[in-house]
Parts: C-alpha cells; sequence; structure tokens
C-alpha cells in the first residue's frame, strides 16, 4: 500500500506538466519553438558546435547568430546546460534530416534545431518535478 503514495504525488506533479507540453502542440499546431533570449542563442551555439562542428570554437555560430538577431549572444555558455541539452539537439538533427531542407539543415540552427533546446530544458524541469 505504500508504494502507491508516491505514485499518487509523482502523477500530481507530472500530469500538469504534460498538459503545458500538450498544450504547447495545441496552441502552436507544429509544436516547433524558436529560441528565446540572448540565453537561449548562447546554449543552441556551444551545442550546435559540439556536435555539427566538432570543435568548442564559437566564431562561427556567433556571426550566424548576429545575422539572424541583430545581436551578439552571451558568453561563454554554461558547460553543464550545454551537456544536458547534447542528447535532445543530437535527436533533433537525426529528424532534421528528413524535414528541413539541405541548406538550412547543415546550419543547425533550423526551428528543428533551435526547439531541441526548449523540449530538452522542459525535460529535465519535468524530471525535477520526480
Amino acid at each position: 500500500m505504500n508504494l502507491l503514495r508516491p505514485l499518487g504525488r509523482l502523477a500530481t506533479l507530472f500530469v500538469p506538466f504534460l498538459l503545458v507540453l500538450a498544450a504547447l502542440f495545441l496552441f502552436k499546431g507544429d509544436g516547433l519553438i524558436p529560441v528565446q533570449g540572448k540565453e537561449g542563442w548562447r546554449d543552441l551555439a556551444l551545442v550546435r558546435s559540439l556536435v555539427l562542428d566538432q570543435d568548442a570554437d564559437l566564431a562561427n555560430e556567433h556571426q550566424e547568430i548576429r545575422r539572424r538577431t541583430g545581436e551578439a549572444p552571451l558568453a561563454p555558455p554554461s558547460l553543464g546546460a550545454t551537456l544536458i541539452l547534447l542528447p535532445s539537439f543530437w535527436i533533433a538533427h537525426q529528424v532534421a534530416q528528413d524535414r528541413v531542407p539541405t541548406a538550412e539543415r547543415a546550419t543547425g540552427f533550423s526551428l528543428w534545431h533551435q526547439s531541441s533546446m526548449a523540449y530538452g530544458n522542459f525535460f529535465y524541469a519535468g524530471l525535477a518535478l520526480l
């Protein structure tokens, strides 16, 4: 009987989290979320550099971000956030192979890649609720 009590608590915390994710798809349509704020671009730059360029030189990422937003991202990026977001970016890159035009997919800045950062953060926020 005591084993079921924590599950009730988990459901109480996790169900609203899942409802928020479902609402994103309902209100957004495609469920893709662009990067917001300088911190988001900063984290995307390092994750993208590690996965696609396989280095930590952010010069080309900062140049692309300036072209897209008109601003330079904050520096330096957080290594912890980068490491936990690597899997979601890598998965998004694999999914983007079929769904994103080649020129945009090659940059790693497509809406699929940007959304991976948001959903990676949502995933870890959900884990924190558990």
